[in-house]
């Protein structure tokens, strides 16, 4: 165990200074800091589970939801009675392409959450606080969503009541990019980067 900091005086427990260190705590330049390798593993815990623990459980739910339970049909369970109670005489062409476009739209945004959870997480993977915009991690965590986008899809090809497209991977891409764009256009405009 290595410990940086100013010894204890053992009558009243608060530290005891020698001329240098009072010299330093002076002028602000000393921190008393533990570093153990306990004290260590659990800011990497808590940086786990504050950054990477979301992108984890949210690529879970894309994976849930590339299973039989994000089938056509189950999704219609929600969205065409809600069709018929807004538009009661709407035909079923026009229910059929609702659908689609809900089913589109999910694609796009759940990458985008995906974009901006990684983007996140990879920004904040260091102990040293992030500054300004990095257009390289913003391409990494768009390559990184075409890649899970691809793999998505091809898992999609083993579900009997699913089926992979490449143009599927190229709408998750899409909607990864808009994330990320949309992330760079607000820290812009609130003058974050």
């Amino acid at each position: 165990m290595r410990c940086i900091g100013l010894p204890e005086n053992r009558l009243f427990g608060k530290p005891e200074l020698n001329l240098a260190q009072r010299a330093d705590s002076f002028s602000g330049n000393f921190v008393a800091i533990e570093e153990t390798p306990l004290f260590l593993s659990r800011m990497r815990a808590a940086r786990f589970f504050k950054y990477w623990l979301p992108v984890i459980l949210w690529m879970t739910v894309i994976f849930g939801a590339s299973t039989n339970l994000g089938k056509p049909k189950n999704t219609s369970r929600i969205i065409v009675p809600v069709l018929h109670w807004l538009i009661p005489d709407i035909s079923d062409e026009s229910v059929a392409q609702v659908q689609f476009a809900v089913r589109k739209t999910a694609h796009a945004v759940e990458y985008a959450i995906l974009g901006l959870l990684f983007w996140r997480a990879r920004r904040n993977q260091t102990s040293s606080a992030p500054s300004g915009w990095n257009w390289r991690e913003a391409g990494i965590a768009i390559l990184f969503c075409a890649i899970y986008a691809a793999t998505d899809e091809f898992h999609q090809t083993f579900v009997a009541t699913r089926q992979g497209s490449p143009w599927d991977v190229l709408l998750d891409t899409a909607g990864a990019t808009m994330g990320i764009l949309l992330l760079w256009f607000v820290g812009r405009r609130l003058k974050r980067w």
